[in-house]
C-alpha cells in the first residue's frame, strides 16, 4: 500500500487541486455572469445529460434517450440501491472516482509506452478547458477509466 501512495501521490494532489480550482470557478461565476439555478437540474454538476442519465437510472429509457449508453446508469441505479442517496451526488461520486482511477491508469501507461516519469500528460489533461466535464454526472470520465484500462492492459 505504501508503494501505490508514493507512486500516486502526485496524481492526488493534482486531482484535488483540480477540484479546488473547479470549485472556485464555481463559487465565483456568479459574480462574473448570470446563472440560472435549477436551470434543468438542481446542481451545476449535473445538467442537461446529466438529468437524462438520473432520469433513465430511475426510470428507465423513453423516447429519445437511446443515444445514453446504459453502463453509467445502470451503476447510479445499482448503486443507488446499495447507499440510498441523492442520485445526482452518486453520479458525481462514480464520475470523480472513476475520473481519478482514469488518471492514474493513464499515467502508469504513460510511464509504460515512453519510460517517462513526467506527471506533464496528467497536468495537461486537467487543464483542458472541457476537462471539467469529467467531473460532472456524464459518462466521460467512466469512459476514460475504461478506455485508459483497456489500452493498459492491452499492452501488458
Amino acid at each position: 500500500m505504501k508503494k501505490y501512495w508514493q507512486e500516486y501521490k502526485v496524481i492526488l494532489f493534482l486531482f484535488v487541486g483540480w477540484k479546488f480550482i473547479l470549485g472556485y470557478i464555481e463559487r465565483i461565476s456568479p459574480f462574473i455572469w448570470q446563472l440560472k439555478e435549477g436551470y434543468l437540474g438542481n446542481s451545476h454538476w449535473a445538467n442537461f445529460d446529466g438529468q437524462h442519465y438520473i432520469s433513465i437510472a430511475l426510470n428507465g429509457y423513453y423516447n429519445f434517450q437511446q443515444a445514453f449508453f446504459p453502463l453509467y446508469p445502470l451503476t447510479i441505479r445499482y448503486l443507488a440501491k446499495l447507499m440510498p442517496s441523492d442520485p445526482e451526488l452518486i453520479g458525481l461520486i462514480i464520475s470523480n472516482v472513476a475520473f481519478f482511477f482514469g488518471l492514474c491508469i493513464f499515467y502508469e501507461l504513460y510511464r509504460k509506452i515512453y519510460h517517462n516519469e513526467s506527471v506533464w500528460p496528467v497536468i495537461f489533461l486537467l487543464v483542458f478547458p472541457t476537462s471539467f466535464f469529467f467531473s460532472t454526472v456524464y459518462s466521460g470520465s467512466l469512459y476514460f477509466l475504461l478506455a485508459n484500462g483497456t489500452i493498459y492492459y492491452l499492452t501488458k
